[in-house]
């Protein structure tokens, strides 16, 4: 499949999580081409009502086609339904045993365990155990299965996901592939997250690749000593998963794609750190080699660890593949803007990774679906007609990332397989992984540009060519070892090679003492005559050794003293002797510094919407050109540098002036969220319960008792005026609606109301049935029992990721003109403003610029308008806005100018007149303050995720475990929400005057 006619536009995770009826796939096709969205993954996700891969899946699959066909819409094969990939929603698993997940445990007791299951038993013999029978024996291995997920170790299982799915699209689909349908995306595939993973595939491969039967030694897998014998047996072990993993299930994938002309992408589990790797997958970039379109997933709102990123950029480079994906945005929270995508994605192109899957789009936020890892890329958002402004972004800077080729000099030795000899999540582990990782992030901030070099890879691929270390199609003149437990004979070998043809070895502090799993002092002695020079793990010496050597830098940042300056990611790529370079501030402030090339020429910044090039260039001699560089927080910029000897130096006069701006209004009625109620049942009843977790907990009790209950939610709210209220509320599973004890709807009657923000949610007006004060609005739902004989918080995620209720028990919405007056406390900080309640509904006062959520506005979720008068006279004129805010639309006489991004002036010269100019601003809101989450400890967390919402805290639960402090109690009753408004404009007058050399 070629690469060259899949989209810049960026993409999206679609979730078919409802009915997925014709009309609702057409909207939101409809949607995602007027938004410049020039891709679908097609995600079987929670909340599905169609069967996956039936009968009516294909006809909506077919339906789906036709229309992207229509649009110039890519469409990609999601492999799962939820995730892990590769059970194919239970269909695998059921050919039996053989098929299932499987996981080594050891017990001294034989009573407990399963004797069919058994795989060896043991004694002791002096300091060591050896076989025995089962009734000498006082060691027992055995393993467990964890259905429905599958063993990804053995071939047929793969062939058999193959078949019930792969085959399955081939046969409807088959005239498409290559054309419409681009290609198959797998989500996490992976072995037993303990690393203890084990499969009937072991025993005959272990012995073909080491030498020796693996149930001699299989104690030492579970054993805290870590001597000589242990370290080589669990490195043994490891690599012969890794093997099996490599080749059974990503090579075979990856093979039928390519005889199907289909690219095949996707990404592995516990891709982000040396330690998670070894125990979910051994190491993920052999998996790389395989895929046509390599990619990652990319959580929370933060710049991941930049090993995440390096890793696939560089097999991407040693391959010359020149797009790179990522699952990306999922876990940002409701809250995120644009602005904060624009961060995350510049930090991916500026490691290459060019081609964004963005999580999720979801058809419906019904019930748990809309805790389900938001933000949502769809048109229940408030900013739905303004997405195309950031598409249009991100598909001009992916085509900025493609000019010239990317090439680096240094190869940095890769650790992993350091970690294969320790014991899974052993601090041993972990100082190899930190160790590792102070390297990798030590030469980015020394804009050092590299690849990372797998010592799997190298075994397969590696050679030494005209002086240079070569992986494939990676050349290098450098090659870095960090600190390492061991190392491969072919590695050495090759690094041998390398020095007696010139090239340079750096060795950071200890030197390897295994050699391929054997303790051995070769690699030390080897070494020690070949490398160039062994250096401390410090940045500091790792920069003088480069300036003392006179290592180039092709593009180098520095400040006013000539030194590197840190915390900014530089990418070269190379083109006919010119560059086509970007720089990223992963900083928390603006930098300011100057652009150093050791040729004479000039230096541009490319704009990435117009294009245009403008000239940065300082002072140029015949050995070296100066630029500036002045770069915001968490902003991206591209850049050229031309041989071309004409330079345009830049100066301006300028004056700034504050523009005075009017709160126009609301876009749409302002909100009280309800998020606690009463529940009545049986003979029970439960005060204020969090709706977050009341359906568990009736779910629970109808599991237990088996029998159907009648529940009844009672919500609350007070209010001091009578005005026209609406409320809004999910109505699945209810059959009876009540507001003041007065039915105003039953099952049998038709639905009534208005669709409000999601297909889920009906608006209804209660206007007539308010009274000042105290009101209360009940729901009744039937809940029966799920028959489930599991507890769905302690399953394996490929039977949680496609789980939901068949009842909607949520929070509500009271909607309309008024304000919501807190009669508690009230604190600010950077991250939220916390509230604490009760709310009470007021009149609705005039609103002023600055924060609309203190001015009574908590749970506003709309946009808000403001306006404005200035004046020009001649010369350029740039606004700024300051705002807390999802984005702005600037309107200036009329005409809508585009987005902004806070504290970021944008030229506006050619939308205004000589004289007055009007100027409104649409300030765009985001689901946060009406969605939530509302009450976890850190306020607004780096993730979001299901347990961010409910307050639960384990199982998985990552957005719990990234911020530090955080403790098991994640609760708080506390409302946190985000700030919400202008906050100032500027306008900026320039006059300019170029001067030519």
């Amino acid at each position: 499949m070629k690469m060259n006619n899949i989209t810049f536009k960026p993409t999206v995770f679609w979730a078919w999580n409802s009915d997925m009826t014709d009309e609702e796939l057409k909207s939101s096709l409809e949607w995602f081409y007027e938004q410049g969205i020039g891709g679908v993954f097609v995600h079987a996700r929670a909340g599905l009502n169609t069967e996956y891969l039936g009968k009516r899946w294909f006809e909506a699959y077919k339906f789906v086609i036709e229309e992207c066909k229509k649009k110039n819409i890519e469409v990609w094969i999601y492999d799962e339904q939820g995730w892990p990939s590769g059970f194919a929603g239970g269909l695998v698993s059921e050919y039996g045993e053989d098929y299932i997940i499987k996981h080594l445990c050891i017990t001294s007791n034989f009573e407990e365990v399963d004797q069919s299951r058994i795989i060896a038993s043991y004694k002791k013999v002096g300091e060591n155990y050896q076989l025995a029978q089962l009734k000498e024996a006082e060691l027992f291995i055995y393993y467990k299965v964890e259905p429905p997920y599958v063993d990804l170790l053995n071939p047929k299982v793969t062939d058999k996901f193959i078949e019930v799915t792969h085959e399955v699209y081939k046969k409807h689909f088959q005239h498409e592939f290559g054309r419409t349908i681009k290609g198959v995306f797998t989500d996490e595939p992976q072995i037993h997250v303990s690393s203890l993973a084990w499969s009937t595939e072991i025993e005959s491969m272990f012995k073909k690749i080491n030498g020796y039967d693996y149930l001699e030694k299989l104690p030492l897998l579970f054993m805290e000593e870590n001597n000589e014998n242990a370290k080589k047996y669990r490195y043994d072990y490891y690599k012969t998963v890794r093997y099996l993993f490599t080749q059974n299930y990503t090579r075979r994938i990856s093979e039928w794609c390519s005889n199907n002309n289909l690219i095949f992408t996707g990404h592995f589990a516990g891709e982000e750190g040396l330690v998670i790797q070894a125990a979910s997958n051994t190491g993920v970039m052999p998996h790389y080699e395989y895929m046509t379109l390599p990619g990652i997933d990319s959580l929370g709102n933060r710049l991941n660890a930049p090993l995440l990123m390096k890793q696939v950029q560089s097999v991407a480079a040693q391959w010359e593949r020149k797009r790179i994906l990522s699952e990306t945005f999922a876990c940002t929270g409701n809250g995120v803007s644009f602005q904060e995508l624009k961060k995350i994605w510049g930090y991916h192109l500026s490691f290459g990774i060019n081609y964004p899957c963005m999580s999720i789009s979801m058809t419906s936020l019904g019930g748990i679906r809309k805790r389900d890892y938001p933000v949502f890329i769809s048109n229940q958002q408030p900013w739905e007609k303004y997405f195309h402004y950031f598409s249009k972004w991100v598909e001009n800077s992916g085509k900025l990332t493609m000019l010239g080729e990317y090439k680096a000099d240094v190869l940095v030795i890769s650790s992993i397989n350091s970690t294969l000899y320790e014991k899974i999540f052993s601090l041993e582990q972990r100082i190899v992984s930190s160790n590792y990782r102070k390297v990798i992030e030590m030469l980015l901030n020394l804009q050092i540009q590299y690849d990372i070099g797998d010592e799997l890879l190298i075994e397969k691929y590696g050679e030494i060519k005209n002086g240079l270390f070569k992986v494939n199609k990676g050349s290098y003149s450098i090659v870095l070892l960090p600190e390492q437990t061991g190392i491969n004979i072919k590695t050495l070998e090759l690094l041998k090679e390398f020095h007696s043809q010139g090239g340079i070895i750096i060795q950071f502090e200890r030197f390897p003492e295994y050699l391929e799993g054997v303790k051995s002092d070769i690699p030390k002695k080897e070494l020690t005559k070949i490398v160039s020079a062994v250096l401390q793990e410090r940045e500091r010496i790792l920069e003088k050794y480069w300036l003392a050597n006179q290592i180039e830098r092709h593009v180098h940042i520095v400040d006013k003293y000539g030194k590197t300056i840190p915390n900014l990611i530089v990418k070269v790529n190379y083109d006919k002797g010119n560059l086509i370079f970007s720089v990223f501030n992963k900083s928390n402030n603006t930098i300011d510094g100057f652009i150093k090339i050791n040729v004479s020429g000039s230096i541009f910044e490319i704009d990435i919407i117009s294009n245009n090039k403008t000239s940065k260039t300082l002072y140029l001699n015949e050995k070296d050109t100066i630029g500036t560089l002045s770069i915001k927080s968490g902003e991206l910029k591209f850049y050229k540098f031309s041989k071309d000897m004409q330079v345009m130096l830049t100066t301006f006069t300028e004056r700034k002036e504050e523009i005075v701006m009017n709160f126009i209004d609301y876009t749409d009625d302002n909100i009280l969220v309800i998020d606690c109620a009463k529940v009545e049942y049986e003979d029970k009843k439960i005060d204020l319960l969090p709706t977050v977790q009341i359906l568990k907990q009736l779910f629970d009790e109808a599991n237990y008792t088996n029998k159907k209950i009648t529940a009844k939610v009672i919500y609350q709210f007070n209010t001091e005026i009578l005005t026209k209220l609406q409320v809004a509320f999910e109505y699945k599973g209810m059959f009876e609606f009540r507001v003041n004890n007065k039915v105003l709807w039953r099952t049998g009657e038709p639905l009534f109301g208005n669709r409000f923000k999601d297909r889920s949610l009906v608006l209804v007006d209660i206007s007539d049935n308010v009274k000042l004060g105290n009101n209360f609005i009940e729901i009744s739902y039937n809940i029966d029992p799920l028959n489930m004989e599991f507890d769905i918080n302690d399953v394996h995620d490929s039977v949680r990721n496609k789980f939901s209720y068949s009842s909607h028990i949520e929070q509500i919405y009271i909607c309309g003109k008024f304000d919501v007056y807190n009669s508690g406390k009230t604190f600010e900080d950077e991250k939220a403003i916390t509230v604490e309640g009760p709310f009470t509904l007021t009149k609705q006062k005039n609103k002023t610029i600055g924060d609309i959520t203190l001015q009574d506005s908590y749970f506003y979720t709309g946009n808000l308008l403001y306006e404005g008068k200035f004046d020009y006279l001649s010369g350029l004129i740039e606004l700024s806005l300051s705002f807390d805010g999802s984005g702005a639309i600037v309107f200036i006489n009329g005409v809508e100018v585009g987005a902004f991004d806070s504290d970021i002036y944008i030229e506006v010269t050619s939308y205004v007149k000589k004289g007055e100019n009007s100027l409104v601003v649409k300030l765009l809101g985001n689901l946060r303050n009406m969605m939530g989450p509302f009450h976890h400890i850190s306020k607004e967390p780096e993730y979001t995720g299901v347990h961010t919402f409910t307050g639960e805290y384990g199982n998985g639960a990552v957005e719990d475990l990234s911020s530090n402090g955080i403790t098991e109690n994640i609760w708080t009753d506390m409302y946190h929400v985000k700030r919400f408004g202008l906050n100032k404009v500027v306008v900026r007058n320039k006059v300019k005057k170029e001067i030519k050399k």
